[in-house]
């Protein structure tokens, strides 16, 4: 269509100057150079009239008088058919006028709307209109032509839609709107970040404050207390170490003896014993140094004999005397008993109660500092996908190539 050529073809392609435009400006001012309505308009102004012609020709076919001797059940039956036509077409009217004044300006949707508008039409209403072609020819004629200009202005509007030039303007006015998108996305995005960012800084700052406190607890007098309290635990800890050791060596020396008398004397004493000699610190009557009298009675009549090492387990035995045993099992329970006060001390303490109520918070904070930098992560992925540069450039080079003016877009 040769219309669009006067749009440019006062237009000298130049570089020399160049128009600076806020990309906000730019729909304005391609509307003062590119009016592609108004391009069309007479496309748009005669099917408004086939519409208008349509509203009369209907108007004439509602009112229409029948003969006076015209049959009533063949009149009930073409006014019934009159009245359903009519709704039909009304329907469509209002359907295009309606969908006109909010649509309007975007040609190719309204030609869209149109064509499926007509089709529905021309299906639901071709047997009601069949019935009054055969008794109201003329007027139904009218309608019939009315329709079918409208059918072939909407075919011309395609055609000058399909213009390789209107398509140009097309992809022009769809990179204002999409530059103008991501503009304000980026921005939208690049917000939320920032807000994002300040909640990452706060949160690490509470970390390094939370940092800060530990430091100060780890020269507090609460710290020394608990020190001092973790120091005797080792040392209570490993000396209760020692003395199971101590049993534990004490009678693996005489270990096989045992198993020799259990075998006649099927002892549960005895069997603990052999099977676990800390058995000693619940042996409240110290009922083992009657089992190892009668090892030792054994061992001299010869009822167990290990021959030249008689005299060695007799002398092991001898080592595990009474006194001995209650003073072993008396440091024990000394022992045992200072480290549960210790312990109770310790889960009381309250540099420990404080320690552990930093570590938590730390532990949290962390948490939410890694969720946050997750956050980022992805913000920043989509915000360098936002390829705003790339669309304002390609913009900027089509409307040169279309219009023959530079512009600058600031952003």
């Amino acid at each position: 269509m040769k219309f669009f050529n006067k749009i440019f073809k006062q237009n000298n392609k130049s570089k020399d100057n160049v128009i600076t435009l806020n990309v906000e400006e730019l729909d304005n001012w391609l509307n003062l150079r590119i009016n592609v309505y108004n391009n069309l308009k007479k496309y748009f102004d005669s099917i408004d009239e086939n519409i208008q012609n349509l509203k009369k020709n209907l108007a004439f076919l509602e009112n229409i008088n029948f003969e006076s001797d015209t049959d009533p059940l063949i009149k009930n039956r073409v006014e019934s058919n009159i009245n359903a036509y009519s709704k039909q077409l009304n329907l469509f009217i209002s359907k295009i006028e309606q969908y006109k004044s909010s649509n309007g300006n975007d040609a190719v949707k309204y030609c869209n709307f149109m064509d499926v508008e007509l089709n529905k039409l021309n299906k639901d209403s071709w047997k009601n209109f069949y019935i009054l072609q055969s008794f109201f020819r003329k007027e139904a004629g009218l309608i019939a032509r009315d329709l079918k200009e409208l059918e072939e202005n909407l075919v011309y509007l395609k055609r000058g839609l399909n213009n390789e030039e209107y398509l140009s303007i097309i992809n022009i006015f769809g990179c204002v709107a999409a530059l103008k998108f991501n503009v304000k996305l980026k921005e939208k995005l690049s917000n939320e970040r920032s807000s994002l960012e300040i909640k990452y800084n706060d949160v690490n700052n509470e970390i390094l404050t939370i940092k800060k406190e530990i430091e100060i607890l780890n020269h507090s007098e609460d710290y020394k207390h608990y020190d001092d309290l973790e120091s005797i635990k080792r040392d209570l800890e490993s000396d209760i170490n020692k003395i199971n050791n101590n049993v534990i060596a004490m009678f693996s020396v005489i270990e096989r003896g045992l198993r020799k008398l259990h075998h006649d004397n099927k002892s549960k004493l005895l069997e603990n014993y052999i099977n676990n000699p800390l058995t000693l610190f619940d042996d409240d009557n110290l009922e083992i140094l009657s089992v190892l009298n009668e090892l030792k009675d054994a061992i001299k009549s010869r009822k167990i004999d290990f021959g030249e090492k008689n005299e060695k387990f007799l002398e092991n035995l001898d080592l595990i005397d009474k006194k001995g045993l209650i003073a072993m099992k008396d440091d024990y329970y000394a022992k045992i008993n200072k480290l549960k006060e210790i312990r109770k001390e310790l889960i009381n303490n309250q540099f420990l109660n404080k320690f552990m109520d930093y570590e938590h918070k730390i532990i949290y904070s962390n948490y939410k500092l890694e969720n946050i930098k997750k956050a980022l992560e992805k913000f920043d992925t989509k915000i360098n996908n936002i390829r705003v540069l790339d669309i304002k450039n390609e913009l900027e080079n089509n409307i040169f190539e279309l219009i023959g003016e530079k512009i600058a877009l600031e952003i």
